[in-house]
């Protein structure tokens, strides 16, 4: 990526995911510019296969409302009184409004499900041509873990960003990177290294599905304090043993910054591993002045280990690298589903299971 009088456009290779937040009670409510009123009471919804209401209608009605504000935001809680079937109504509504393959959800009465039960069965039941799930990102997660996550890069875990070659029985999953200050990078485990057990359970080849459970009970857990063990064989094949505990991790997206001399001049050099923490603008803001500082005549963005995230964050990036933006150019193109014209959430997709 090289910086000059004649470059004014470098490229930023396109690793971002969508985002979305199917999260809290009601979610997130859709601006479709309307007056909508919200309802005084909680009288229960009716379902008819096929026809749906605005998930305005629904959003933020909670069988258990919050009170207060977030400690992280420090924002409102928008809960009002509501119902499980309320709730239930809103994720239906909503994957019709914003889901991909809206068109593929065959439509069942929520009645009939928890509420759990209801959101897991809400998606496209296709399959690749390889024989895996077309969604491969569909799960409930607490709105306090996707604040902590986004607002102050905050996530639990173990500080390890597995490359998953393979997650189907013979499962292969690398060490890609680990996280500074963790405790993870103050282990053994090197970059490179396979996963091979967990917790006694060949990682490889088990296709027990209580095994499997056990497995993702320890590599997802958000319980923080909780011990696993972990084997692995390095790239010498010696085969070691790590004991983890889940702790609250911070992320650090930008690892490395630094200005290279060449002889052809200076190089910056960023190794930036995800756009999903709003914590690395001030990080990028900085590095950035300090090449402008140093003069540099080329960049490189290592984006190698990044795993996505917000759009907003890659478009930042790219203007700080650009030096002029012609009005006629064009970063990102957004596409909605063709069902409404609607103020789209972005979808964030994360795996949390093998």
């Amino acid at each position: 990526m090289r910086i000059n009088n004649t470059t004014k456009f470098p490229r930023l290779l396109p690793l971002l995911l969508p985002f979305t937040l199917l999260s809290a009670c009601g979610g997130s409510k859709i601006d479709t510019s309307s007056n909508f009123t919200y309802p005084t009471d909680s009288s229960a919804p009716t379902w008819k296969q096929d026809s749906f209401e605005s998930s305005n209608k629904f959003v933020a009605q909670c069988e258990n409302p919050r009170v207060g504000k977030s400690p992280i935001t420090g924002i409102a809680y928008p809960d009002e009184d509501g119902s499980e079937l309320i709730e239930k109504h809103w994720q239906r509504a909503f994957t019709h409004e914003t889901y991909l393959w809206y068109k593929e959800v065959i439509d069942k009465d929520p009645k009939n499900y928890s509420l759990s039960d209801y959101f897991d069965q809400l998606k496209t039941t296709a399959v690749t041509d390889s024989g895996k799930s077309k969604d491969q990102f569909h799960w409930l997660q607490p709105t306090s873990e996707v604040e902590e996550l986004t607002q102050l890069g905050v996530s639990y875990g173990y500080g390890i960003l597995f490359d998953k070659q393979q997650s189907t029985v013979p499962r292969q999953w690398i060490v890609q990177n680990i996280t500074p200050n963790t405790q993870a990078s103050a282990s053994p485990i090197s970059r490179g290294s396979s996963l091979v057990e967990i917790d006694g359970i060949d990682f490889v080849n088990s296709n027990n599905q209580n095994d499997i459970n056990t497995i993702n009970n320890a590599i997802f857990s958000d319980v923080e304090g909780e011990t696993h063990t972990f084997k692995f064989i390095d790239n010498e094949d010696n085969t070691y043993e790590v004991e983890l505990q889940t702790a609250a991790i911070t992320g650090v997206p930008l690892q490395i910054t630094k200005t290279i001399e060449t002889p052809e001049g200076k190089t910056g050099y960023l190794l930036l591993n995800s756009f999903y923490n709003s914590v690395v603008e001030k990080d990028l803001f900085e590095s950035f002045n300090t090449f402008s500082e140093q003069n540099i005549n080329e960049l490189v963005v290592d984006l190698r280990y990044n795993g996505g995230g917000y759009l907003a964050l890659s478009s930042q990036l790219a203007y700080m690298v650009v030096v002029v933006m012609r009005q006629t150019a064009r970063y990102t193109k957004q596409q909605y589903i063709t069902i409404k014209q609607l103020m789209n959430p972005c979808h964030f997709m994360m795996k949390r299971s093998i």
